[in-house]
């Protein structure tokens, strides 16, 4: 048994534990202490293993903060953490702060001004942004304390005067400021890319990107402390403060661990489920363990991520191209994109600066000597602050009392007394006087006309940004502030009550006209293009602006401008100007990539006050961008910035509705109430994310305006672009295929072979590769080719002491860079060939060694596998299997050569047939392969299990073909994947497979939802199909079937299937007149191809939606017109005349989409035989055929219908009894408040005349005692008269 000189030593070798009395008081002192310090080790524990993650990448970093973990502790490095986040929730009041300091010292010694300016403009990418990352802002916070020190330059006089040493201070930093620029500079692109990676990325790649941020933590800790010493050598205040400044920087919390304390929940939860799961690797390798993180993701980050919402084989190919790329060769790509958004910035920050804000109408010195006075004194315009006087408001005040208020004021102040208020005419000709300025609101009293009580939300909407319903000073002193130069408050105050309201509607009327004719030019887009056409034009965030410009045109009913019909003249002026401004940024910018971006474009001010102009000049830019690929084949970068822009401004958008809608709610107020009455352009959006916008389905565009314009120039395209062309350079051949091999006397001359991946034993090549070298002084020059093109090659030729190998006389190494690039390699490759020639009996018979390829942008090369050339005939390289040949294995390679060569000159039907089906073979093969490497680039997938097989099948094929085949089929292949309808985010029912090419949609399925219809790929389309609630769908082959080549967007979804279901009653109806009637043949409905075809229409056939008048078509043309769909698309079906691009809209029926003028159109014989319009292959055919005839139904379909039956009889019985039992909950309620009722009654009776038979007592108690006293005076007075008389 323990004693307690025992529990003392226990204690003392704790430490720190206070004196107890007794053995138990001090055990349990002992277990709490032992407690705290279990704690501590776990929390210390927990920092070990985050730290675990940056182990591989950044070993010095996990050093230096394992080091600093153990000397502060898991206790202090969590408080040290806690601490600098509160730093950074003041980040913006700090950096404000710093830079006037810094403003200040750059106007004394102008020499910093450079760097300041640099520093201002990477800090305004985070004050600007609206999510900030707190690793990036502890960052941008160190940034600032090295440039802080600057501030210390306010004690110094002159910082050009020459020490002892011969330098002076500005000397002495200028090389430091310079270094500080780069640094800053350097630190802002790796943040911005950073930030720019998706949120997986950055989970499962963090510890890279993470190590290099923390990295610029030592950087700037190095730069301010020569910033110190340079300072401390020129103002001597010794080497102890200096000291004293690096000690302080030694014992500041290490980077890496405050990243990893500055993790927030939700990352770390994802981080541990990653860990737990086996690491990245193991979540990329396992589509299961993916989803899973995938849907924790959707959980946590919402809809709008865009990797919780992707295919899992696609979202985990991005990921992969993220994760593979060097971070040096990230920051390479995008560098002159940062760059050209870095220098704009600045370059808006300096402007500014140069801008003279319009602060107050009232003397300042008078402002600052009143500010005691009361709060109507910080108002800075003179007719608010009046208002805001008279009414004595305080800090803030109730929005509809301010604006009523003010309402009043200008009207007793300009129309009062009954006199008539001015109008616009009557300003303009009378006389003003000059010193007034352009603003003196008498010289607007026009304006007070549109200030009226019916007008007062669209005012209130102005000054309450925060739809508070309150209007504070600073919102008061914002919204005049804010105004034109050349407006008065009382003008400013009209545009919001009447000119914005027009404004919006007629940016939304512009914004409609532009959708209608982005998705007609989407038709004429080249092959090569079609894809990414498509993608753009199916992404969630259209149909975001859709609902914007259907709330502003269908549900702001107000139209309170009959009397003034020239409104948009008032305000005209700043409109224009406004709109030039937002398109100079736009092109000072080009992209919107992210949320600060956005807002230095919009400006000061409230989203809704410029996002229709915004969105207007972005989609112009986006539509002349589809104008183009017409055209040229475009870069699918440029589609990638078009997609981020508008899909940056979406997250802007709905980041404000959800604001508006949080406080709605924290005013008690119904938020589909208050934007369905005052922000109307929220209103549909705001229906939709409540799954209540089914009517919003139902489009009919309300523009008809022509946004074309001039012809887009190229200058909008910010990377390479060129003409469509098939590479015929490709067959360009610098050799014969039957050319003869090169003297081997000498190294020069032609080598023919291939280079493996891997060991050449596992024959994984990319067919032949063959080069023309020419070895002279040691260099080596000459020409190739490979599966890529054309290639030149420079490099060097090195003697080999013969004593190691004797066979080896020469070493040699050289480089290729692509001459010709082929369209599915996003840039020039540049391939490194290592390698020895080999002789036997003196002459040169073989290269071989080792090629490397060029790691993306950066100096450093990978090794890929081995190589070997020799002097073989072209033809007989490409039959030679790998390895060492034996007899037989040479015997059958030349057989097949000659046998090649044979037919090949006698032109055999045979050979042509194996070309034609080793084309066919190779290019669906290559297809396979490229969409299993990169399914992110082709969005699309297909079975995992049979990739294998295909990537054989193309080897198989691709070793028997000449290089230039080989690489003209690859083209081909990719062509086929880009030029292919691929209908993006539409799932076929009947495989759960992305639709390629024609889309089958059912007429006769009728969903509550018109997106959840039956949708069918080609190869489903005669399926059955049943669905359970809430579909409830039954699907059976007989079902009318609409049929389109071409991807719907969803606000035209509706109206075509409702006009394919009209039209086809049409067609059934002529059809089967004319069987009834026995028309002539001569004069029956003929196929719109009857030229060719020459055949007359019979049930069944297809029927043409978008063509005017009755457009047939047989099956066999129907089926050309499929296979036109991937030709080009400048000429239609029938081999017509190219188009005229610029007028491509004239051969589309007018109206919407396409379909108005052919509600209208004529049935004219010469229609209906086709002779009048010309139909194009992406046209909508309905499918015509015999109405279908009552059949029994199979079991199946009896099951099914049962099932459903039996799940709606349950349904309905539960609805029933539900409804019996609140029926009988009810009368229960009713029954009790009757009881209640009559109790009540009851009571008040029986308490009444309780009250009043009481109430009758007292009086008659009180009248008793009256008549009493009465009495008693009576008497007295007798007695009284008595004595007297």
């Amino acid at each position: 048994m323990p004693t307690d000189k025992d529990f003392d030593a226990a204690e003392a070798r704790i430490g720190g534990i206070a004196p107890a009395k007794g053995a138990e008081g001090r055990f349990n002192a002992i277990s709490d202490k032992a407690t705290t310090a279990y704690a501590k080790a776990q929390q210390g524990g927990a920092y070990v293993d985050r730290l675990k993650r940056y182990k591989d990448s950044n070993p010095a970093l996990v050093a230096t903060a394992m080091d600093g973990l153990n000397k502060m502790g898991a206790s202090d490095v969590v408080a040290k953490g806690k601490a600098i986040e509160q730093q950074l929730s003041k980040f913006a009041e700090k950096s404000q702060f710093v830079m006037k300091g810094l403003d200040l010292v750059a106007g004394v010694h102008p020499f910093i001004g450079a760097a300041v300016s640099v520093l201002k403009t990477a800090i305004q990418f985070e004050i600007t942004r609206r999510n900030n990352d707190k690793k990036v802002l502890a960052l941008k916070d160190k940034m600032m304390d090295m440039m802080d020190v600057l501030r210390s330059l306010k004690d110094v006089e002159d910082p050009s005067r020459v020490d002892a040493n011969g330098t002076s201070l500005k000397g002495r930093m200028q090389r430091t400021l310079e270094g500080a620029m780069h640094d800053i500079h350097e630190c802002s692109a790796t943040c911005e890319e950073y930030l720019h990676k998706k949120f997986v990325v950055r989970l499962l790649d963090g510890s890279r990107w993470e190590g290099r941020l923390a990295s610029y933590g030592d950087v700037f800790d190095k730069r301010r402390e020569e910033f110190v010493l340079a300072l401390n050598m020129h103002t001597a205040l010794g080497v102890d403060n200096l000291q004293a400044t690096m000690g302080a920087s030694q014992n500041q919390l290490s980077m890496l661990l405050l990243f990893v304390q500055l993790q927030t929940l939700e990352e770390r939860e994802l981080l541990n489920l990653i860990d737990e799961r086996g690491g990245p690797e193991v979540c990329l390798s396992n589509e299961q363990v993916f989803a899973e993180l995938q849907a924790k993701m959707k959980v946590s980050k919402g809809a709008r991520d865009s990797a919780a919402q992707e295919d899992v084989r696609i979202a985990i190919g991005q990921i992969r191209e993220d994760m593979k790329e060097d971070i040096d060769v990230a920051l390479a790509k995008e560098r002159k994109a940062f760059d050209r958004k870095f220098y704009a910035i600045q370059e808006t920050l300096e402007e500014m600066k140069n801008v003279v804000t319009r602060n107050s109408d009232r003397n300042t010195d008078i402002i600052l000597a009143n500010m005691k006075a009361g709060p109507h004194e910080r108002i800075l315009d003179k007719d608010l602050h009046a208002v805001w006087e008279f009414m004595s408001w305080r800090g803030s005040v109730k929005a509809r009392q301010f604006i009523v208020s003010i309402q009043d004021h200008f009207l007793q102040k300009y129309g009062g007394g009954g006199e008539a208020i001015p109008t616009r005419e009557e300003n303009a000709a009378a006389p003003s006087d000059p010193a007034s300025g352009a603003d003196d609101p008498a010289q607007d009293k026009w304006a007070i006309k549109y200030i009226t009580l019916t007008r007062v939300r669209p005012i209130l909407e102005a000054f309450d940004d925060d739809a508070s319903g309150w209007i504070s000073i600073k919102e008061a002193n914002t919204f005049t502030s804010t105004r034109p130069h050349d407006y008065s408050v009382l003008k400013w105050l009209a545009f919001w009550a009447a000119g914005f309201r027009v404004v919006c509607k007629d940016y939304a009327l512009k914004i409609d006209a532009l959708r209608v004719q982005m998705i007609k030019s989407a038709t004429h887009a080249l092959p090569c293009n079609r894809l990414l056409v498509d993608k753009y034009l199916s992404k969630w965030y259209m149909d975001i602006i859709d609902y914007l410009t259907r709330g502003v045109l269908t549900k702001d009913k107000y139209d309170g401008n009959e009397d003034d019909d020239d409104i948009w003249a008032h305000f005209h002026d700043f409109v224009t100007s406004e709109e030039a401004r937002l398109q100079r940024n736009l092109d000072r910018f080009g992209v919107i990539d992210d949320s600060n971006t956005l807002s230095l474009i919009l400006g000061p001010g409230r989203l809704e006050r410029n996002i229709f102009p915004l969105l207007f000049l972005v989609l112009l830019r986006h539509y002349n961008l589809l104008r183009l690929a017409a055209r040229f084949r475009i870069d699918d970068q440029d589609f990638d910035e078009a997609e981020a822009s508008l899909a940056n401004i979406v997250d802007a958008l709905d980041d404000r509705l959800h604001t508006l809608v949080s406080n709605f709610r924290n005013q008690n107020l119904d938020p589909k109430q208050q934007l369905d009455t005052n922000l109307h352009k929220y209103s549909v959006y705001y229906d939709w994310t409540l799954n209540e916008n089914v009517n919003a389905h139902e489009y009919r565009n309300i523009a008809h305006i022509d946004m074309r314009g001039h012809a887009p120039t190229t200058s909008i395209l910010r990377y390479e672009y060129g003409l469509p062309s098939v590479p015929l350079h490709f067959y360009e051949s610098f050799i014969a295929e039957n050319a003869g091999p090169s003297p081997s006397s000498e190294v020069s001359g032609l080598w023919v072979g291939r280079h493996y991946y891997g060991h050449m034993s596992r024959d994984l090549h990319d067919g032949m590769l063959a080069i023309r070298i020419d070895v002279s002084d040691g260099k080596v020059t000459g020409e190739g080719k490979d599966y890529l093109g054309k290639f030149t090659l420079l490099g060097t030729a090195n003697l080999v002491d013969p004593s190691g190998d004797p066979t080896v006389r020469l070493h040699i190494e050289f480089d290729t860079t692509a001459v010709y690039l082929s369209e599915f390699c996003s840039r020039s490759p540049v391939y490194r060939y290592i390698g020895d020639v080999q002789t036997e009996d003196g002459l040169f018979t073989k290269i071989s060694g080792k090629w490397l390829l060029k790691s993306g942008y950066s100096d450093t090369f990978d090794e890929k596998g081995d190589f070997m050339l020799d002097r073989s005939l072209a033809i007989v390289a490409r039959h030679r299997p790998p390895g060492v040949m034996d007899a037989k294995a040479r015997w059958d390679m030349l057989a097949k050569v000659v046998l090649e060569q044979v037919r090949r000159r006698q032109g055999k039907w045979k050979y042509y047939s194996m070309r034609r089906k080793d084309r066919i073979r190779v290019v669906e093969a290559n297809q396979r392969c490229f969409v299993s490497a990169e399914p992110q680039w082709y969005l699309r997938t297909y079975p995992p299990e049979n990739t294998t097989w295909w990537f054989a099948e193309q080897q198989k094929i691709e070793s028997r073909l000449v290089v230039e085949d080989i690489a003209f089929y690859r083209w081909l292949a990719q062509q086929r994947l880009r030029s292919e309808t691929v209908h993006l985010g539409i799932g076929c029912d009947g495989c759960r497979g992305s639709p390629i090419g024609p889309r089958f949609i059912c007429l006769d399925c009728k969903p509550a939802d018109p997106n959840r219809g039956i949708d069918l790929c080609s190869k489903c389309r005669d399926a059955t199909l049943s669905f359970p609630a809430p579909r409830s769908l039954e699907h059976v082959p007989s079902h009318d079937m609409l049929k389109t080549l071409r991807v719907l967007t969803r606000r035209e979804l509706v109206r075509t299937l409702n006009f394919g279901r009209w039209r086809l009653a049409i067609a059934r109806q002529r059809l089967e007149l004319e069987k009834e009637y026995s028309i002539e043949s001569e004069s029956r409905s003929r196929c719109l191809n009857h030229r060719v075809c020459g055949s007359t229409v019979a049930k069944p056939c297809w029927s043409c939606i978008e063509c005017p008048g009755d457009a047939f078509l047989c099956d066999s043309c129907e089926f050309r017109q499929l296979a036109m769909s991937v030709e080009n698309p400048e000429r239609d079906w029938k081999d017509a005349p190219t188009l005229d691009r610029e007028n491509e809209e004239d051969l589309q029926p007018e109206g919407g989409d396409g379909f108005e003028a052919s509600d209208n159109s004529s049935s004219s014989d010469s229609e209906s035989e086709g002779e009048s319009s010309t139909h194009f292959w992406w046209h909508v055919l309905v499918r015509v055929k015999d109405s279908p005839t009552p059949i029994a139904p199979s079991k199946l379909e009896l099951d099914a219908r049962l099932s459903i039956l039996e799940q709606k009889f349950t349904a309905a019985q539960s609805s029933l009894a539900l409804l019996e039992k609140k029926s009988d909950a009810a009368q229960r309620k009713l029954d009790d408040l009757v009881d209640l009722v009559v109790a009540l009654d009851d009571k008040v009776d029986t308490g009444l005349d309780g009250r009043l038979e009481k109430l009758e007592n007292a009086s008659r108690v009180q009248q008793g005692l009256f008549d009493a006293q009465i009495a008693g005076v009576e008497t007295l007075l007798r007695q009284v008269l008595g004595k007297l008389g």
